[in-house]
């Protein structure tokens, strides 16, 4: 996913854009609302590389000259410092790291009544946006992300034996279903995989068609389905949720940032 922000970034009174792919790319404004073609900004010779992350132009260390915040898809946010060359254009420095890297993978909310997460970090594909939130003179930093969620339910010491007699009866048929694929392949001699030509695809078709007419198939596919239902209540529930993230800058210009477990704004 791409993201962009439009700046004068060489500094020449016409707009330009800096747009985020896997690169920063800089595309140069001819002042007429058209663009030259776009190259990568770089870092002493090296591309900045990241994904699905945002950009943002902004004086960070207020020494007069643009600087970079970018984030990048874990949420780890760095500030690159700019330094004006000869030609109007800015040269970047090697990154600081803002924001380390979140860990990966599903969070739980530990209280679904109150959105308490497990641990109180961002999830993934951040967008960011600085401004001085608290007044204070400093910039701040709110940070936009994507989590995807699980919602534990609260079950008694007889739902939890249920649900685990659910599952296992579950996984047992899931096997027995698997077998019945595994045969199937077997039989046709080749593997089932994307990696199939186009006559080994019609070939595991129309041995599909075989498969769910065998009635013990349909009676396990059958079973799954109603066990699915009653599992529904009693295990967690997958969403998609998103927060928005408040940063408040530390002592130093450039220095770290501080987070308030009260600073989580609001769900989106």
């Amino acid at each position: 996913m791409s993201a962009a922000t439009v700046t004068d970034w060489d500094r020449d009174g016409k707009l330009d854009l800096l747009i985020v792919s896997s690169r920063v790319m800089f595309a140069k404004g001819n002042g007429d609302l058209t663009f030259d073609l776009k190259e990568p900004l770089k870092v002493h010779g090296e591309l900045i590389t990241l994904h699905d992350g945002s950009v943002n132009v902004v004086d960070w260390d207020g020494d007069g000259t643009n600087d970079l915040i970018l984030s990048t898809e874990q949420s780890e946010v760095r500030f690159y410092r700019g330094r004006p060359s000869v030609s109007g254009a800015v040269n970047l420095e090697s990154p600081v790291t803002l924001l380390a890297p979140s860990p990966t993978g599903r969070r739980v909310f530990k209280d679904a009544d109150s959105m308490e997460l497990d641990y109180p970090l961002p999830g993934r594909r951040p967008r960011v946006a600085v401004v001085d939130w608290n007044l204070d003179g400093k910039l701040d930093l709110l940070l936009g992300d994507l989590l995807n969620m699980e919602i534990v339910p609260r079950l008694t010491s007889e739902q939890q034996a249920l649900r685990e007699r659910l599952l296992a009866r579950y996984q047992e048929l899931m096997a027995r279903q698997r077998q019945f694929l595994e045969a199937a392949a077997k039989k046709l001699g080749f593997a089932i995989s994307s990696q199939m030509t186009a006559e080994q695809y019609e070939r595991w078709v129309e041995a599909m068609v075989e498969i769910r007419a065998n009635e013990e198939y349909k009676r396990n596919g059958q079973e799954m389905e109603a066990l699915g239902r009653d599992l529904a209540p009693l295990t967690g529930k997958i969403v998609n949720y998103g927060f928005v993230w408040v940063y408040l800058r530390k002592e130093g210009l450039a220095g770290a940032l501080q987070l308030r477990t009260s600073d989580i704004l609001r769900r989106l």
